[in-house]
């Protein structure tokens, strides 16, 4: 999804444009859009995404090996930062 729809701009605007992007799978991902000025100008864009597919297993925990079944509850990682 590219948004919003519509902008309403006067010479020298700036606006932020919104892309969100949930690949069904791993791999590179084009996705063509254009925008139209009310003069009927058109420009076409195209935005390039790339999923990736994790694998990820819990080994330790706090320093700790893992005790089995220990993990059929949920785990804190603390905050992500992108």
């Amino acid at each position: 999804r590219v948004g919003p729809a519509a902008l309403d701009m006067k010479p020298l605007d700036v606006e932020r444009l919104r892309v969100g992007f949930r690949p069904p799978d791993g791999g590179d991902f084009l996705h063509e859009f254009r925008m139209i000025c009310d003069n009927c100008q058109v420009k076409s864009f195209t935005i390039v995404g790339r999923g990736t597919i994790l694998d990820v297993a819990v080994t330790e925990l706090d320093g700790r090996d893992v005790i089995e079944g220990e993990l059929s509850r949920p785990v804190w990682f603390g905050d992500a930062v992108p």
